[in-house]
């Protein structure tokens, strides 16, 4: 399938990537184009340079088993499955040339598990990624909770991330 428009939300994700911000969070509702959108940035930086994971609706421990297990082929060997976010940070920053960028898709289903992770992704952004040039998108797709729990004021996440994307339909130009 031909990717058309979001021309200017790529210039965003490459003005995020190429800056010192750290955090990143694109959303909007099912089927817009988020992953489509990505996936197209991605090309722009190259094999090995970024995982890509997208999170189920199931608990963050399988969640951890199964990004540990997507590391593990980006890096080219087997590392620990890890019980938090944090630590699996702390280990990557060690193995991972600059720049590189971390990738959660369905970061939604996450939270709706284990609103744990919001605290997790603030100490990551906060202290784990300080000195690294290490990135973090988020994406999601359950608006409401995108909007109230990892962008609202009560959010451990609040004033936190660098670029706010909430994506809408293509123009009707755009469609087929």
């Amino acid at each position: 399938m031909k990717f058309v428009d979001r021309q200017r939300e790529l210039e965003f994700l490459r003005e995020f990537y190429t800056k010192t911000g750290k955090l990143a969070i694109v959303y909007g509702r099912r089927r817009i184009g988020k992953s489509r959108l990505i996936r197209e940035f991605l090309k722009s930086i190259g094999e090995g340079n970024y995982i890509y994971f997208v999170g189920g609706k199931r608990p963050l421990r399988a969640n951890l088993t199964r990004l540990s297990k997507t590391l593990s082929k980006v890096l080219g060997f087997q590392i620990p499955v890890f019980s938090n976010l944090v630590d699996l940070f702390k280990f990557l920053i060690n193995l991972v040339k600059d720049p590189f960028l971390v990738v959660l898709d369905e970061f939604s289903y996450l939270v709706e598990y284990d609103e744990g992770v919001l605290s997790d992704v603030q100490e990551i952004v906060d202290v784990v990624l300080e000195s690294k040039n290490i990135k973090l998108i988020l994406l999601g797709s359950l608006v409401s909770l995108m909007e109230r729990r990892v962008l609202g004021r009560s959010s451990p996440l609040y004033g936190r991330a660098d670029l706010a994307l909430k994506l809408g339909p293509l123009d009707l130009i755009h469609l087929e």
